[in-house]
């Protein structure tokens, strides 16, 4: 379980990468919607945390200073970058196309799931591969959840 964790840990980074180079040049296109400086540092977390998942899936450890950091402890940063990118909008009142409560709890869960992944490390002992049609049902079910999210007024 912890190599393919790892391997979607890079392909999520990279992904991010691609959301935050997109997101950024529509906001530089864009004459509506958030200030410059609030898109701008919504992006900057955005690619720190594309930065932290890349590194988590590359690398077993990393030293920052004198403190070792594992792999799951990068990628738990990522999560927490995550969250604070989803945020930081939300903080400043700008509109976005999610209301506050939704991004005030989509950052909680990120946050969460980001603290508990720098705690704990990861079982090693289930090393059952996800196949692809788990893959795909988890995919499916979470844009049901999505849309069924959206779907309720706030």
């Amino acid at each position: 379980m912890v190599w393919s964790e790892r391997r979607s840990s890079v392909g999520f980074g990279c992904l991010l990468f691609i959301v935050c180079g997109w997101t950024a040049w529509a906001n530089s296109q864009s004459t509506v919607g958030a200030p410059a400086t609030i898109a701008l540092v919504a992006s900057g977390w955005t690619a720190l945390g594309a930065t932290a998942f890349v590194t988590a899936g590359r690398r077993d450890r990393i030293t920052v200073g004198d403190r070792r950091l594992e792999w799951w402890q990068i990628q738990g940063l990522g999560f927490v970058c995550l969250g604070t990118a989803v945020l930081t909008p939300a903080a400043s009142g700008m509109y976005a196309w999610l209301n506050p409560i939704t991004r005030v709890l989509l950052a909680g869960a990120f946050g969460i799931n980001g603290a508990l992944r720098l705690r704990y490390e990861p079982s090693a002992d289930d090393p059952v591969e996800p196949s692809v049609r788990r893959l795909v049902r988890v995919a499916i079910s979470s844009v049901v959840v999505y849309l069924a999210v959206r779907a309720v007024p706030f």
